[in-house]
């Protein structure tokens, strides 16, 4: 990510994903955080210290995906960050059609995979997967998907979750594919706030 010059673009897409964010909420996130981070090791070989990585996967008119993973000081030796985001499994879909030398990495990346660790340790979720428009129909979310559940099996994960939104037909068809089972019991409900919310 590249700080301010994303700020709005990260800012509209978290709003869009239900989040209320603005670029002068991230501006200010920025400036209270220390310029640089401090990880280390403790006696145990468990990482400690502070740190932050963000990620954006731009896509045809905006950006379809950002991804965090932080490490507070007051975070327990040895997890990343609170959201058990690990930076190894952060998966992106990168184009080749110019050099590599003629394309910054970020204007290279389609697609972006991340999964998540949970309560469960043999149990990570798959976050989100996002393809640039333009990229779609193309196998790219599937083999992303695929290449995240390998790394997660060779991590010791026997089982994956995902969420999807009930409009997005593609993404549930590629989920089905793969065989993922539907779940009951999760509902996203939406209120609005103000005077006349009663």
């Amino acid at each position: 990510m590249r700080a301010p010059a994303d700020y709005a673009a990260v800012a509209d897409l978290l709003t869009r994903c239900g989040d209320t964010v603005t670029a002068e909420d991230l501006a200010g996130q920025d400036a209270a955080m220390p310029p640089h981070g401090a990880l280390s090791t403790d006696d145990e070989g468990r990482v400690v210290g502070h740190d932050r990585v963000r990620y954006v996967c731009p896509g045809d008119g905006g950006l379809v995906g950002y991804a965090v993973a932080w490490r507070a000081p007051w975070t327990p030796a040895g997890v990343v960050d609170g959201d058990r985001c690990r930076p190894d499994w952060l998966f992106l879909a990168l184009h080749d059609e110019a050099p590599h030398d003629e394309a910054p990495h970020d204007e290279r990346v389609v697609g972006v995979c991340q999964l998540r660790a949970t309560d469960d340790p043999h149990t990570a979720c798959n976050d989100y997967t996002a393809v640039a428009r333009s990229w779609r129909g193309h196998g790219i979310a599937r083999a992303l998907k695929l290449h995240a559940a390998g790394q997660a099996a060779r991590s010791g994960i026997q089982h994956l979750r995902t969420e999807v939104e009930a409009s997005n037909g593609p993404m549930l068809a590629v989920n089905d594919r793969l065989g993922y089972r539907r779940g009951r019991g999760h509902h996203r409900m939406v209120r609005t706030c103000g005077r006349d919310a009663g």
